[in-house]
């Protein structure tokens, strides 16, 4: 039996635009970190929602307005955290929100199995301008890049498609092209 899973990874300019197209935003505390413990990457509240109620975990949550939920996605890019939409389970065709989240304590990275579906972007990387320095192997939570005897080795199966590898890059030479065969995403 085939599972859907709702989580999906995206770009920070996808997760803006899921944002601008929304009406009611509530930003909360990471439920990951919170059963976990303390996370090196980022402030407590990197999770968004867009009820109108309190959906969060005992209430732990605030009522906020789309410029805040903007700076939210500016703080995930600063901070290089992934950004995870969610569709609701309740009603079909509905954003539920947009948890950003990094390997110390999200469950999306430390379960083995990667519970979560690529996203609709891959990386694209013009090797022939590589410097082959490694920052981008660096942030890659996927595994997707790795020096290999001083040399960028990509394996683009392992890409789920958030971006993160682009922005260090020192000569620009990687970008997010859309999927060919885009992801059966809920």
């Amino acid at each position: 039996m085939d599972i859907k899973i709702p989580d999906f990874v995206s770009t920070y300019a996808e997760a803006e635009e899921i944002i601008k197209a929304q009406q009611h935003f509530r930003i909360g505390l990471c439920s990951c970190r919170k059963g976990r413990g303390k996370c090196g990457h980022s402030r407590p509240d990197v999770c968004l929602s867009f009820s109108e109620q309190i959906d969060f975990p005992e209430g732990e949550s605030r009522a906020v307005k789309l410029a805040d939920a903007l700076e939210l996605v500016s703080y995930a890019r600063e901070k290089h955290l992934v950004a995870r939409p969610c569709w609701s389970l309740d009603v079909e065709g509905k954003m539920a929100g947009i948890c950003f989240c990094c390997p110390d304590c999200c469950r999306f990275f430390t379960l083995n199995d990667k519970p979560c579906q690529k996203g609709a972007f891959i990386e694209s990387t013009e090797i022939d301008n590589c410097l082959h320095c490694g920052q981008c192997v660096e942030i890659c939570y996927f595994g997707a890049r790795k020096l290999d005897h001083g040399r960028l080795a990509i394996d683009r199966e392992c890409c789920f498609g958030c971006g993160l590898c682009a922005a260090p890059c020192p000569v620009g030479c990687i970008t997010m092209a859309k999927r060919t065969q885009a992801p059966e995403i809920l």
